[in-house]
């Protein structure tokens, strides 16, 4: 099979997946109006704002981190902390790379006003533990960087219902998919110095989710980045977010900023650090290693 077929075929495959996780609308139905769906009533981790994807990578990389979330939905903040991961493969050539990746398990501790203002009855414990949603992407650079054209990447991502305890508003208990495509352009330093390069990114896309209520909430994704390579270290800070159709805490907007130390290493760390600006009442706080290694010989073919 050539990889424009593979392509093609990965394409077809995810929206078979969409269409047949497809359900009926959820029985319970408590957490706001119209439909409360939105990351303003749940827990850090249930409407995540989709972290770009500027390009593919050319090795397996596999990532674990530890997260810390203060939320500040009310006077008093609610805690709490995940394990996460992620593995990217690239799929025959280094331009497409299949991507999987999500939350273990978090541990919780809310208080009885985060509660209340999240619709959550009052006899569950404000304490607890549970498991997180899976993510699975397709990720496909279809346009290499030149002298005045950006790199183009495309993703397809499908959002498993594996998430617990939407009872306690933790997670929302329903699939959901997004499509985005990001231009990244690069700006090299001249020489050989501490400062590589300077990269500018613009990401644009359209994410989908199913609510309580037997309907979908639609949303656009829209974010910016820039980033400063070094000899030792990568910054990047990306503002951004996505827009609901509901218009009632739907629109949640951030700021992100990620140092990754060595990235070119095969064992790499990297901090990261979150704050939301609108509909996301949480400070982020992350800290996790990267490995990088290359377990096919031989050269991948390229598009």
């Amino acid at each position: 099979m050539s990889v424009k077929s593979f392509i093609l075929v990965s394409f077809s495959a995810l929206a078979l997946a969409v269409s047949a996780m497809a359900q009926d609308g959820l029985p319970y139905k408590v957490l706001g109006d119209p439909s409360g769906t939105s990351p303003y009533f749940f827990g850090p981790n249930a409407f995540p704002i989709p972290d770009m994807v500027k390009d593919t990578k050319d090795k397996v990389t596999a990532e674990l981190s530890g997260d810390y979330f203060s939320g500040r939905l009310a006077s008093e903040p609610d805690r709490t902390g995940s394990v996460g991961f992620a593995v990217r493969i690239p799929l025959w050539t280094d331009r497409v790379n299949l991507s999987v990746y999500g939350q273990m398990h978090e541990w919780y501790s809310d208080n009885p006003e985060v509660r209340a203002l999240r619709g959550v009855s009052g006899k569950y414990p404000l304490t607890g533990h549970c498991s997180g949603d899976v993510y699975v992407s397709t990720d496909m650079r279809i346009l290499d960087e030149r002298k005045f054209v950006p790199a183009l990447t495309l993703r397809a991502a499908l959002k498993s219902a594996s998430g617990d305890e939407y009872e306690k508003a933790r997670y929302f208990d329903a699939p959901g998919y997004h499509f985005d495509i990001c231009a990244t352009k690069s700006f090299p330093f001249a020489g050989d110095g501490f400062l590589k390069s300077f990269k500018a990114s613009f990401n644009f896309g359209f994410l989908c989710w199913q609510t309580d209520i037997g309907c979908q909430n639609d949303a656009w994704i829209v974010a910016g980045s820039l980033e400063l390579d070094t000899a030792v270290a990568n910054l990047s800070a990306d503002l951004g977010g996505y827009y609901g159709r509901e218009e009632y805490y739907d629109r949640p907007a951030s700021l992100k900023i990620k140092l990754d130390i060595i990235p070119d290493r095969m064992v790499s760390p990297f901090l990261y650090y979150q704050h939301g600006i609108r509909h996301w009442p949480f400070d982020q706080f992350r800290a996790g290693v990267r490995f990088s290694f290359a377990p096919f010989r031989g050269a991948r073919p390229s598009l």
